[in-house]
């Protein structure tokens, strides 16, 4: 199993990246699809639930409403949206966990979803991974807007895979692996 997850991490880091946008195409988006840093929670209140307050002092709610079905193809299984001040700061997209044990599909799977992030925002600014428990992060920051793909692994067990995509404003860039 150890020799699969440091053979993922071999295969990212000498792979050729290609050549994105860049990180000034993450800074425009400004948040993710409808969900734009800096809205009121007001816009938003009709469509969410409260989940609770994060260590960091934001207020985390369950989105509710009928954005977003899939991401880079992928099915999504949540969205989360932070709000500081009544002001929208962070959004979490959680993408539908892949249940099968079959590691070379979830290493596939993985691999097809950072292509996909490179091709639209460039290479990544940092990339952190841990063979031991198979958890894999990799970061963009741009100036005004920082994202961090996750894949977190559930344990042989388990078998399950769960795709974090957190999108955060500038101010929460220390933040963003307090999840």
């Amino acid at each position: 199993m150890k020799c699969a997850y440091k053979l993922l991490i071999i295969i990212f880091l000498i792979s050729p990246l290609a050549i994105g946008q860049s990180l000034q195409k993450l800074d425009d988006k400004n948040g993710f699809r409808d969900f734009k840093f800096g809205s009121p929670y007001s816009s938003w209140a009709s469509q969410l639930t409260f989940q609770k307050i994060t260590d960091a002092q934001i207020s985390l709610y369950n989105y509710n409403g009928g954005c977003c079905e899939s991401f880079l193809g992928v099915k999504i299984e949540s969205i989360n949206l932070g709000f500081s001040k009544n002001k929208s700061d962070q959004i979490i997209i959680k993408l539908d966990k892949n249940n099968s044990k079959d590691i070379s599909f979830k290493l596939k799977e993985y691999r097809t979803i950072i292509d996909k992030l490179i091709l639209e925002f460039g290479k990544p600014s940092n990339h952190k991974s841990d063979a031991d428990t198979g958890e894999i992060k990799t970061y963009w920051h741009g100036n005004k807007v920082s994202m961090a793909l996750y894949n977190l692994y559930g344990g042989y067990e388990i078998g399950a895979y769960n795709y974090l995509i957190l999108v955060v404003n500038p101010k929460q860039k220390n933040n963003i692996d307090g999840l």
